[in-house]
């Protein structure tokens, strides 16, 4: 942690704190693009298909969970963004896709979940840099550049939580012989979900109401919307299975 630290003041006492933060976030933008990209290759969803459904779920989730920010603040551009909400719209992307490239939406779902949690584990990594979404005052914590003091690191320890949830969702993948079923989505919106909802404890932001904070609550429609999905892959699997297997 030390070694973090001295990184952290040496970049900010260098003028470079914004200049670090805007490198990180573009790294990891076109990073899981690029990661985005190969991993659908793995799967065998075409060439184009991955190419173009990487590319738009991308450049559109983003503008539409800021959209949702946006309404919520009541119509004031605070600057703040919002993975989680960028997640949920995975699924709707994912199904107007499907009937576009007339492919199944398990294998746009499957293709499209991946890069956004790639590009939160990188972004992480940027607002420990930068001193944002920063946890509460911790003495043996990471130091923040907005406090000049330790705060807990929980910038990265959500980093390494979606780092976990990709290297579980690579070894499920490779057991079922990398033959998608669109689980990706709920697996994801429902693990880190309910992680992100207990974590966002341990961050030092605004409370809205019963001592949550609105992160909170869209975690709550993720979950909702990660059980949705998986009821509609298991509906769609029971009809598939002989009536006799049911």
């Amino acid at each position: 942690m030390r070694f973090i630290n001295d990184l952290i003041i040496a970049i900010d006492e260098a003028g470079l704190r914004i200049d670090a933060y805007n490198t990180i976030n573009s790294i990891s933008f076109y990073g899981s693009i690029i990661l985005g990209i190969l991993h659908g290759f793995k799967l065998k969803a075409g060439i184009i298909v991955v190419i173009l459904s990487v590319l738009i779920e991308r450049y559109l989730a983003g503008p539409l969970a800021n959209a949702i920010i946006y309404v919520e603040n009541g119509f004031v551009d605070t600057g703040k963004q919002n993975a989680v909400v960028a997640f949920v719209f995975v699924p709707l992307l994912g199904f107007v896709l499907a009937k576009i490239f007339r492919k199944s939406y398990k294998v746009m779902w499957d293709v499209m979940m991946v890069p956004p949690i790639i590009m939160f584990a990188g972004a992480r990594i940027a607002c420990t840099v930068a001193g944002c979404c920063r946890g509460y005052p911790f003495e043996w914590g990471i130091y923040n550049v907005k406090t000049s003091g330790n705060v807990f690191p929980i910038q990265l320890l959500e980093s390494l939580v979606a780092v976990a949830l990709l290297v579980y969702i690579f070894a499920r993948e490779r057991k079922n012989g990398f033959i998608p079923d669109g689980k990706n989505v709920p697996i994801i919106l429902i693990s880190y979900g309910v992680l992100r909802f207990f974590l966002e404890f341990l961050h030092n932001n605004e409370k809205i109401i019963i001592g949550l904070a609105s992160t909170q609550f869209h975690c709550i429609l993720m979950v909702i919307v990660g059980v949705l999905t998986l009821l509609i892959i298991r509906k769609s699997e029971n009809k598939l299975m002989p009536d006799n297997k049911k």
